[in-house]
């Protein structure tokens, strides 16, 4: 079983004590953050994940059904969920119709600038991926986000009210010579605690990049590491017969516990459009420091979408 030294740790996301502490002044959020691939044996992890969602609000009261509770035993067990109700048609097509009139951008070819979701500048571009503000404003997608089982399953398995962090949205393009990124095996350290739904806005087939999943990895220690993971060394550490590969038709949506080793394949042909999410204990860097857009009496629970819609005032 590979693990890294606790140096090594606290080299994934800091050069020295001064780079931690100017990090901390300049975003409050980086403090836990930086911290978080110093916790990587999973049990200290769930019981620091319990210490801190004591002090957060208390999740709803409402008991969970049947089939939620046979839904949250298995994310629990295997780190992934599957089975959850696909975007209807009519939503799908809008939040595709609105999506592809915004312009994309490589997250790491900036020099690029922004391009068509269909006309990325250059080969070496394997992804198109989109802003936090222009994901949130699609039709449709906060209200996926706030889905009642997502929510609920969220509450149970974090204990807490979770919140809604890290969103993202992307293109896959394929016929590219190599992976890149998330493109690559690798454990995310977001939170502490939480989960992440995607969902497919394109069929995905084997070739259009599906996700995969190492199930049960989330409760195991092994390359407990922040960087990608080569698969013959993956391979040496976890059983090839845990992986689960997530294809479907465009509206499918899953949940991953992404602390466990996962990736979203590199399409071998054709390209993917992912939507994704984030639920959390603590708040990451990667959300906006000030919400997008004022509440619209929409129903959404202000805690939980706190980071991407204020609430109005009362009126003057």
């Amino acid at each position: 079983m590979s693990t890294l030294t606790l140096s090594q740790k606290w080299r994934t996301r800091n050069t020295s004590v001064k780079d931690y502490l100017g990090a901390v002044r300049q975003d409050g959020r980086q403090a836990a953050y930086k911290l978080l691939p110093l916790v990587t044996n999973p049990r200290q992890r769930l019981a620091l994940a319990q210490a801190c969602a004591w002090f957060k609000p208390r999740p709803s009261q409402a008991n969970l059904g049947e089939e939620a509770r046979c839904q949250l035993a298995q994310l629990r067990q295997d780190g992934a969920l599957t089975d959850l109700p696909a975007i209807q048609a009519r939503p799908l097509q809008d939040i595709l119709d609105f999506l592809k009139g915004q312009p994309c951008h490589d997250p790491w070819r900036p020099h690029l600038g922004s391009f068509a979701w269909d006309a990325p500048p250059s080969l070496e571009c394997n992804l198109g991926m989109y802003t936090a503000e222009q994901i949130v404003r699609a039709p449709h997608v906060l209200q996926l986000f706030n889905h009642p089982r997502v929510l609920q399953l969220a509450e149970a398995y974090i204990g807490c009210k979770p919140t809604l962090d890290n969103v993202g949205c992307w293109w896959s393009y394929g016929g590219r010579s190599q992976a890149k990124g998330t493109q690559k095996f690798h454990r995310d350290f977001d939170s502490i605690g939480g989960f992440k739904v995607f969902f497919y806005l394109t069929d995905v087939g084997p070739e259009q990049g599906p996700h995969e999943y190492v199930r049960g990895s989330h409760r195991c220690q092994a390359l407990d590491t922040g960087a990608g993971i080569p698969d013959d060394v993956l391979w040496q550490n976890y059983d090839p017969a845990r992986t689960l590969v997530i294809t479907g038709q465009a509206g499918t949506s899953f949940i991953a516990d992404t602390f466990g080793i996962h990736r979203g394949q590199l399409p071998s042909s054709g390209t993917r459009l992912l939507l994704s999410a984030q639920y959390n204990i603590n708040v990451s860097p990667h959300g906006p420091q000030q919400p997008f857009a004022l509440s619209e009496g929409d129903g959404l629970d202000p805690y939980i979408n706190r980071l991407y819609r204020a609430p109005r005032g009362p009126r003057s």
